[in-house]
């Protein structure tokens, strides 16, 4: 048991998830002994970048549903809502250059954009096919 400041740092990120997906790796992934610390810290880096991209992606679609909440053109919706997730990836990416121990990794703001992209993509994708369903519709 952790006891003092570093328990308090460690949350379920930091502990269970890596260790869920390394556990269910390691059963399906023949891993040697010597390799488990190597493997260990390549599921915990799959699992941090995937959440981002996920964080990134319900982000964008939570500025989305707002913008169109206000009635504006779709196409602005989109452009706003991306451009929104990329500067504060990038805020977040610069605002870890001065905290210790993080740095900030253009990599991780590509990752996070590309999260933002892909929902707007989706919401845009199920748009689409609920106005095509309606036109099929109205045709019967």
């Amino acid at each position: 048991i952790l006891n003092g400041p570093t328990a308090l740092a460690l949350s379920y990120d930091d502990v269970v998830a890596p260790t869920v997906v390394y556990k269910t790796a390691k059963k399906v992934v023949h891993v040697k002994k010597s390799e488990e610390k190597n493997f260990f810290m390549k599921c915990d880096r799959f699992v941090r970048k995937t959440a981002h991209f996920v964080e990134y992606l319900v982000l964008a679609l939570a500025v989305y549903e707002l913008l169109i909440s206000y009635n504006l053109k779709i196409g602005y919706c989109i452009l706003i809502s991306a451009t929104y997730c990329l500067l504060y990836a990038i805020t977040d990416e610069v605002h870890q250059l001065f905290v210790d121990g993080r740095s900030g990794n253009v990599k991780d703001v590509v990752i996070d954009f590309f999260g933002s992209l892909t929902g707007l993509l989706l919401r845009f994708a199920i748009f689409r096919l609920n106005k095509l369903r309606k036109m099929k519709i109205k045709q019967i």
